[in-house]
Formats: structure tokens, C-alpha cells, sequence
């Protein structure tokens, strides 16, 4: 259960818009009907409607179900739709003809060398061979003249006008960065992309990269026999610009990599055709896995694919997610960044169907096995070769992010459920107010597990401790969160939350949530040492890496850069035997005089004792701080952080550094 698969919000109030249908189960005997993107109306409208229309629809026709349910799609499956993978292949693509240039550019020996071995290879090749390689060259020509007619047959005049555009684009970039080469006539760039210093050589293959660009629009790469066809005659031709040494290695892998980048841009932004099975495929899975159904309601797209709410034919109500492949990599840069950033285990990861629907199914019976209050798993299916379908039993429940007047009792029940998990070693990842619902019974169930894990480790739990602390607060108040969770959890046991009582270990809507609650996670952190004194308070360290760390690295490489450069450009050894190291010694003398005298006048606004070694030492690091950053900006900064870790209020620290900075301004001005 996750965002897609929610059964509390939205799901709940829907939950009317089947009792109509449930209480009518004679409609399972009538002719099918479909009604397709309804968007308002009420449910008794839709159902006269749909059984007065019901003889026009042809059992088992698109969008029918034999059995006779009635299926709402309200436009969940849109016509065209963007990939998610297409993106980040474009991203892969651009790195890698990047990757060629510079390969090219930095590596002029060996990939000289290289070229001589692929023409060396190819000439040792058997006469017969060559002749069909060049037979095989026909294929420039030939191959998008039969993908053209293929996908005219197939009625996807659409497709063919986009992977026109693509190859048309492929070979109007190409030919122009060709041309610019050829105007910076730079000679290394020249060897690199043309293997010669002629500017009249072509440093770029246009027709093999607008090829490409046709192929990967066109999406021939993924039916047979196109995909066998294809690779021979880009096989083919690929060795064919060996054989004529016309164009460098790296200029004919820039080529490629550029096509292939534009053939999945022209994808992504055009779109491509869907191939998602329509809701009347999903009622048939879910009559062949024993679920028949008498309606089935799409409510709305997700980042992972559709979410329905169906009734069955003895009245249960059923909480429907389907997974799409073509939603495959959504969010796979997030996690990328986020693997590279946190020391962290790695969470489900949503980019790849099988596993998601995989994992959902293993968390859920997981669950389900330890007694944990969430909806049971009905059903695990596949949906033909492009879909899956995960069923859900229904909850009539609200979420604690719609409900007024929590009760302690709630407030519990929460803390019970996380505890129930924990036992078992199962840990959640996304305990925020829409995953915990309180039914009409007065019980609270918990939802969105698929985010969390089995057989979880002993920071995962602390965290799911830490963030329902979070969710708590915010909802009613951090006495009454804590309080709570020592009746359930013990005071040992709420205490382990407060190492990763951190932002950066919490979900994302939790940390949004946050950002309104200034200062709550401190005043979690002051309640916890007060209830448990001596309590472990250093935090666990998360980050394997910080974003101002990264600009750290990236401006400190920029400055060396422009140093080496300078220095470069100097006689070093002569300056070094020509010059008086007298006068060197007396200078940084003079140079050191100066550090100390920022560290007296620093010590004097400062009521508290600052040890003279290490307020030295901060003004130094203060002066290297001022070569990334803006001037006087770093060396603030960093007498700032230093008062504060020396015991002073960081209020305190920031006026005895404002007072020092003026009477600095002061005196240089006198």
C-alpha cells in the first residue's frame, strides 16, 4: 500500500459511489456497459445510463467485460504519454557522446591507434564478407522505407510523422555541428572527430545518427524481426565507415550517441501511443484470479499508474492498483541522487514494474502474517506483458490528515501498529498523516507500507519511530506525542528515535509538513533528554555526502584550476633561486602578524574565554574560506560556527562577529 494504493482519503469519499451498485445484483445478468472518461454525475445517473445503453456494447469487444461489469475509466489511460526511461536514457545519451569528444580530445594517441586496429581487423576480413557488409549497406535507404510502410499498416501514421521529425532533427544537428568543427578548424578537435587536420573532412555522420534517430522513434528496435534487421544493417554500416576511414571513431560514437539522444527527446516530448490495458482487461484479470466484480471506477492517475475502486458481487469493496510499465524510471534521478547522497538502505524502487508489484507483495503478506492493522492483499496479477494489478481490501476509514479532534486512544492505536511491525522486524519508511486512517470502530490501520521493508535493520525502525513522533506532534501536540508513545513504547523504546530525529531521514511530505513546524523536531529532541537523561543524543549521520559540501568540492576545483593556470604561466624555478628568503621569512612574518590581530579583536566582543590557539586557527581557515566564497561572506561564516561550538547562543555569535566587523570597518576607514 503506498500513495497509489490508499484506501482512506479520496477512496473514502467515494465509498458511496458503489452502493448503489452493490445493492442491485441482478446488473451482473444484464449485457455489459462501459462508460468511458465520466467525470461528474451521480452514481444512479451513471448506472440508468450505462444498463439503458447496455445493448448496444458487444461482449468482449475493447473496453467490455464478458461477465457484465460495468467499467468508469474516467480518462485514467491518456492517448499519448511521456516515459519517464526515455528521459533518462536521453541523459545517458548526451553523457556518452560527451564522453566519446573527450575521450577523443584527451586520448588522440589511442584512439588513432584504435582506428588503425578496427581498419587493420576489417581488412582481414573474407572477401564474401565485405561484399555483404556492403549489400548490407542498402539498409540506409531501404530499412525506413519499410518501417514506414510497417507503420502505415499498422495504422501508426502518428509514430511515422514523429520518427520523421526525429530523423530529420538527427540530420540537421549533425550536418551543423559538422559545419562548426570545420569553421573552429582547431587541429586537435579536427584529429579527434575526423582523424585528420583537412577542415573539409566531415567530423560527424548524419545519416547514421537521423538512422538512428528514425529507429529509436519509430521503437523498431523493440518488435521482431525488426530488431534483427536493424542491428545488421547498423552493423553493416557502422563497419562500412570503418572500412572508408571517413570519419574518427569518437565522431562516429558522438554521431550515434546524438541520434540516439534525439530520437528519445522527439519520444518524450511528442509522446508515444499507450499500450496500457483498458479497466475492462483489469476486471477480466480480476475475474480470472477468483475477484469478479460488478463495477470498476478509475479515481486517478499516479506516478506508478492507476488507482480504481471496484465492488464485488457479494458486496466488498475492493481497493484496485494497476502498475504500468511504461511508467518505468519515474523517479529514477531522485534516486540516484538520493543512493549517492544518504547512507541509507536503498527503498523499493518504483522504476521497475516487476519488483515494485514484487516487493508490494512480500510487505503486505509480511504484514499480514505479524497481525499488523492494514488491508489485506486479495490479489497479485499480471495484466498482458505491460501491466500488473495489486487488489486490496476496502477500509471505510480517515486519514489522521482529515480528522479533528484526535484522541489519545488514536494516538495509541498508531503507536501500536508501529509497534506490532517492529516486533516483526518490518519497518514502514513513510509514516505520515495520509498513511495512518482511523475507522468508524475506533481501531486505526496502516497504509502505504509497500515504501518499507522486510527483515529491516535497526536504523530503519528508529527512524519510523522518529518521523510518527513527527507526524504526532504536528497533529495534536509534542507532549501528548511522546506521552503516548511511552504508554506503548516504553521510555527505552522512544528514546531510540532521538538519533534520527533528523529532516533528511524522513519522507518527503513529512519534511514539507515540517518546514510550518519551525522548531519542532528540537523541542522532540529537548522532551526526549528530559524523559530520558543521558540518553544517546548524537545523531546518526545520514549524509554521505552534503550539497554544500559538493559546491564546496566544485569551487574549491574551479579555484585550483585558476591557480595552476596562473602559476603556469610563471618561472617558478627561476623565482625560487633568484629570490631573498630573508625578505620571504620577514613577509610571512608580517603575513602571520596579521591573523593575530583578528583573533584579539574577535576576543574582545566575546564575554566568554576563547582559547587564543583556536581562534588563530579560525581566522586562518576564515582567510582560505574567503578564496570560494564571496568576500568577508566565508570568513563570517566560519567565526560564526566557531563561537558556536565554543558554547555562545548562536544569537550571541552572530552579534559579537557583526560588532567586530564594524569597529574593523571603522578603524581600516580612520
Amino acid at each position: 500500500m503506498s500513495d497509489d494504493t490508499r484506501t482512506g482519503g479520496a477512496a473514502g469519499a467515494e465509498s458511496t459511489l458503489d452502493t448503489p451498485f452493490a445493492g442491485t445484483p441482478d446488473t451482473a445478468n444484464h449485457a455489459p456497459a462501459v462508460i468511458g472518461d465520466a467525470t461528474t454525475g451521480e452514481t444512479a445517473d451513471l448506472r440508468a445510463d450505462a444498463l439503458a445503453d447496455a445493448a448496444s456494447y458487444v461482449p468482449g469487444s475493447d473496453g467490455v467485460t464478458a461477465s457484465g461489469t460495468i467499467v468508469i475509466e474516467d480518462g485514467v489511460i491518456p492517448k499519448r504519454l511521456r516515459r519517464p526511461l526515455d528521459l533518462a536514457r536521453f541523459a545517458l545519451a548526451l553523457l556518452l557522446a560527451a564522453a566519446a569528444v573527450a575521450l577523443g580530445w584527451f586520448a588522440t594517441g589511442t584512439t588513432s591507434g584504435l582506428e588503425d586496429d578496427l581498419g587493420e581487423g576489417a581488412r582481414l576480413l573474407p572477401d564474401p564478407v565485405v561484399l555483404i557488409i556492403n549489400i548490407g549497406g542498402i539498409g540506409t535507404l531501404a530499412l525506413p522505407i519499410a518501417g514506414s510502410i510497417a507503420l502505415i499498416v499498422r495504422g501508426r501514421v502518428r509514430q511515422l510523422f514523429d520518427a520523421l521529425v526525429a530523423l530529420l532533427i538527427a540530420a540537421v544537428v549533425l550536418s551543423g555541428l559538422s559545419i562548426l568543427v570545420s569553421e573552429i578548424a582547431d587541429p586537435r578537435l579536427l584529429i579527434a572527430l575526423t582523424g585528420s587536420n583537412d577542415p573539409s573532412n566531415a567530423a560527424t555522420s548524419p545519416i547514421l545518427g537521423g538512422l538512428l534517430a528514425f529507429i529509436t522513434a519509430s521503437r523498431l528496435i523493440s518488435r521482431r524481426p525488426w530488431n534483427v534487421l536493424t542491428l545488421v544493417v547498423m552493423g553493416s554500416l557502422v563497419i562500412v565507415a570503418i572500412l572508408s576511414a571517413s570519419i574518427a571513431v569518437a565522431g562516429l560514437a558522438a554521431s550515434l550517441m546524438i541520434g540516439w539522444a534525439i530520437g528519445l527527446a522527439v519520444r518524450y516530448i511528442l509522446g508515444i501511443q499507450t499500450t496500457r490495458p483498458s479497466g475492462a482487461e483489469v476486471a477480466n484479470a480480476l475475474d480470472r484470479g477468483g475477484l469478479p466484480i460488478t463495477m470498476l471506477r478509475a479515481q486517478e492517475s499516479t506516478a506508478r499508474g492507476r488507482r480504481y475502486l471496484a465492488t464485488g458481487r457479494s458486496d466488498q469493496s475492493l481497493n484496485v492498483t494497476v502498475l504500468d510499465r511504461d511508467l518505468e524510471g519515474a523517479g529514477l534521478l531522485r534516486a540516484i541522487w538520493t543512493s549517492l547522497r544518504l547512507r541509507e538502505e536503498p527503498r523499493n524502487s518504483s522504476f521497475n514494474m516487476r519488483r515494485a508489484v514484487e516487493h508490494a507483495a512480500l510487505v503486505s503478506y509480511a504484514g499480514e502474517s505479524a497481525g499488523v492493522p492494514e488491508p489485506r492483499l486479495l490479489l497479485a496479477s499480471e495484466v498482458g506483458p505491460d501491466s500488473c494489478v495489486l487488489a486490496y481490501e476496502y477500509i471505510d476509514g480517515t486519514p489522521f490528515a482529515q480528522s479533528s479532534g484526535l484522541t489519545d486512544d488514536d494516538l495509541r492505536g498508531a503507536w501500536q501498529a508501529v509497534k506490532t511491525m517492529h516486533e516483526h522486524q518490518i519497518s514502514h519508511r513513510s509514516l505520515n498523516d495520509d498513511h495512518l486512517l482511523r475507522s468508524p470502530d475506533g481501531t486505526v490501520r496502516v497504509i502505504g507500507q509497500d515504501s518499507g521493508s522486510v527483515a529491516s535493520s535497526d536504523v530503519a525502525m528508529r527512524i519510523d519511530i522518529a518521523e510518527l513522533l513527527c507526524t504526532l506532534a504536528m497533529l495534536t501536540d509534542v507532549d501528548r506525542a511522546v506521552s503516548t508513545g511511552v504508554e506503548i513504547l516504553g521510555v527505552d523504546g522512544i528514546g531510540r528515535a532521538l538519533p534520527a530525529l533528523q529532516p533528511v531521514a524522513l519522507s518527503r511530505r513529512t519534511r514539507k509538513e515540517l518546514r510550518k513546524h519551525k522548531g519542532l523536531i528540537v523541542s522532540l529532541r529537548d522532551r526526549l533528554v528530559e524523559i530520558r537523561p543521558g540518553a544517546d543524543e548524537e545523531p546518526i549521520q545520514f549524509e554521505r555526502i552534503k550539497p554544500k559540501t559538493l559546491v564546496m568540492v566544485v569551487a574549491g576545483t574551479i579555484a585550483g584550476y585558476v591557480l595552476l593556470s596562473q602559476l603556469a604561466q610563471v618561472d617558478l624555478v627561476g623565482l625560487i633561486r633568484n629570490a631573498d628568503w630573508r625578505w620571504i621569512a620577514a613577509a610571512a612574518v608580517f603575513s602571520l602578524i596579521t591573523y593575530f590581530g583578528s583573533a584579539w579583536s574577535l576576543t574582545g566582543f566575546v564575554p566568554e574565554k576563547l582559547r587564543l590557539t583556536r581562534t588563530l586557527m579560525a581566522q586562518i581557515a576564515g582567510d582560505f574560506a574567503t578564496l570560494v566564497s564571496p568576500p568577508t561572506l566565508g570568513s563570517i561564516a566560519i567565526n560564526v560556527r566557531y563561537l558556536q561550538k565554543s558554547g555562545l547562543h548562536p544569537a550571541l555569535a552572530a552579534a559579537s562577529v557583526g560588532v567586530a566587523g564594524v569597529m574593523a570597518f571603522v578603524m581600516h576607514i580612520l
